[in-house]
């Protein structure tokens, strides 16, 4: 049984969090994993509810994010850290790394899967989320205002979105480190009305999700 914390709505004194669409989502990440269980690391992990739901999965679960404030697994590790740096952690020790919405919070993205393939055992692999700068929506921001979607006005000075993560970039950050197994974009949205649409694509979806197996 998945285990939340808190009401529907998670709010920190920056944004609030929909719970009830972010366990939708989570199916996704459920689908992604491999039958093995292992070690699990939830790089930038929030509140720890995801890292919750992998622990009851069956994984060894660790956690780490800047800001242990909100943290609330408290049965599962945690470790402060930046993760523009080295972060501390063994080598070829975790067999699956997640990062939910966390890539585009990050300066030095480059330097950070140089930490995920070092981190990653061979043959293990990296989920990640971040939002869908290629759709309908993005083009057309940028076609009026120079701006992308989800990167501009309270989504950099509230949220911290700080650097979009394109699929080429993508591409280019795993080369000679992940080959991406899957790549998709879920979650189609009507803007400002916030409806959710059953489409998956890059030009609707609302999120880019992939996974990355380490080349051995």
């Amino acid at each position: 049984m998945m285990e939340t914390f808190g009401k529907n709505r998670v709010r920190n004194p920056k944004y609030s969090v929909d719970i009830e669409f972010e366990i939708k989502k989570d199916t996704i990440f459920l689908d992604l994993l491999d039958k093995k269980r292992g070690r699990l690391l939830d790089c930038g992990c929030g509140d720890g509810r995801f890292a919750k739901i992998m622990y009851n999965a069956g994984f060894k679960v660790y956690a780490c994010d800047f800001d242990k404030e909100f943290y609330k697994a408290r049965d599962i590790p945690f470790k402060k850290v930046d993760l523009n740096k080295k972060l501390p952690y063994k080598s070829d020790f975790f067999d699956v790394i997640i990062l939910r919405e966390v890539i585009e919070h990050i300066d030095n993205q480059a330097s950070l899967f140089n930490e995920l393939y070092r981190m990653a055992k061979p043959g293990g692999f990296v989920l990640l989320e971040t939002p869908n700068v290629h759709n309908w929506i993005s083009k057309l921001i940028f076609l009026f205002s120079d701006h992308l979607n989800f990167f501009y006005g309270d989504y950099l000075t509230w949220i911290g979105h700080k650097h979009p993560l394109f699929t080429w970039n993508l591409a280019r950050f795993s080369e000679n480190k992940f080959k991406i197994e899957k790549i998709f974009f879920p979650h189609a949205v009507i803007p400002l009305l916030r409806i959710r649409l059953p489409l998956n694509s890059k030009f609707f979806g609302d999120s880019l999700v992939a996974k990355l197996r380490k080349i051995s």
